[in-house]
């Protein structure tokens, strides 16, 4: 794709096959399948996702899948999350579940951190050293790699890590491999048992779909004993946190099946697709609303560059009466293979205060945005001028 002079490389990922992570079983079932077009800081990539479930034993993921190493190149070159935004979860509830295993002699490992200076600065005076991996080259990390760490780790935390991996096990082997005995290891994901009540399949990056009972499975097969999970403490509202030890290795079981964990789970992934569905009609409804105020001569605010805003984008050019805002100055040419220039919100105050719509694509942001706007402007948009995208039909918004 060319811009004026500039080329932007469309990628695509290596795709590869998979056998169920929890079971081994290659009776699987291909429920839903999308693709989007992502924006990294070099390239867009085309992620396509196939949705399957394993008949035996209900687990969800995808195959074919990226491969570890495209997505690692992937993340890499991903844009940063969290800067100079508000963050998406509760550093309070981090902490609460943490505490159990304060140490001022043991270290802690945090993967997949992104920018998460914050959290790390609260837990620094509860442990002998805190250090962060993460794959992405524009957020600090102490190594890229749990394989790189030159000691034992007393505790691995992972926060919306395991459902971008491709290879569960194989991670999950590393992180045992570098734990000390009885190390205790921390993982968040999104709950599949919540889908029908949001829209966290659209995130076409989540390549697993875990259920308690899913991730318990293959952890168990590695030799981890799940010891605490929680619903209510993670720190994000549509996910789960378990607590897993450092056992014994265990042989994976043999002919493992789970009837009602398929019907459970498979009843759960429908759910989520006609959230899906619903939400694609929201979309249509709103180009049309656009194309109505664009031929009225009416100003309109798209405000934060995600990915529900690329969607409405995808085929549909804005009327000339349309500005996209963000706050983060890492997207300021995220559109430009649309040649739609993203504009800093003290910029254009004028254009906001005088809009006839305002559509926020961060659901999470919406109050903030609300507020920032009548602090600047004067003005509060109301429900007539207020469209946002991305909250399922019980309201709760996606969470990345």
């Amino acid at each position: 794709m060319r811009i004026g002079n500039k080329k932007i490389a469309i990628k695509n990922l290596q795709l590869e096959s998979r056998l169920c992570e929890c079971c081994g079983g290659n009776g699987l079932e291909l429920l839903w399948s999308g693709q989007s077009n992502i924006k990294t800081r070099y390239h867009i990539y085309a992620f396509p996702a196939h949705l399957v479930i394993c008949r035996r034993c209900g687990f969800c993921f995808n195959s074919p899948c990226p491969t570890q190493e495209s997505l690692n190149q992937f993340y890499a070159e991903e844009i940063p999350f969290y800067r100079g935004q508000p963050l998406p979860y509760s550093i309070e509830s981090r902490q609460e579940i943490l505490k159990g295993y304060y140490s001022k002699n043991s270290n802690l490992v945090d993967v997949g951190g992104n920018n998460s200076q914050e959290f790390h600065s609260k837990l620094a005076p509860y442990f002998k050293s805190v250090k962060n991996i993460e794959l992405n080259e524009k957020c600090p990390s102490d190594v890229r790699s749990l394989r790189k760490l030159d000691k034992k780790v007393d505790v691995i935390t992972q926060y919306d890590v395991l459902e971008h991996i491709s290879g569960v096990r194989d991670f999950l082997t590393t992180c045992y491999n570098v734990l000390s005995d009885r190390g205790i290891m921390i993982i968040e994901v999104p709950d599949v048992r919540l889908y029908p009540r949001n829209l966290m399949m659209f995130s076409v990056v989540h390549v697993n779909h875990f259920s308690v009972t899913t991730l318990a499975t293959i952890a168990k097969s590695i030799g981890f004993k799940l010891i605490r999970v929680s619903h209510s403490e993670c720190s994000r509202p549509l996910g789960f946190v378990s607590v897993y030890e450092k056992n014994i290795p265990a042989p994976p079981p043999k002919n493992y099946t789970d009837y009602f964990e398929y019907l459970d789970t498979l009843s759960c992934i429908q759910g989520g697709i006609k959230q899906i569905n619903n939400f694609l009609a929201q979309i249509e409804l709103l180009k049309t609303k656009i194309i109505k105020l664009g031929l009225e001569s009416k100003k309109i605010t798209l405000w934060c560059v995600t990915d529900f805003m690329r969607l409405l984008l995808d085929d549909f050019k804005l009327p000339k009466t349309a500005i996209v805002i963000d706050s983060d100055s890492e997207k300021a040419n995220s559109l430009e293979e649309k040649n739609i220039r993203v504009f800093s919100p003290p910029n254009k105050l004028e254009h906001i205060k005088n809009s006839a719509l305002l559509v926020i694509f961060s659901p999470r942001n919406k109050t903030n945005i609300l507020e920032w706007i009548h602090q600047k402007t004067g003005k509060r948009f109301g429900e007539r001028n207020t469209e946002t995208v991305g909250c399922g039909l019980f309201g709760e918004p996606l969470q990345v």
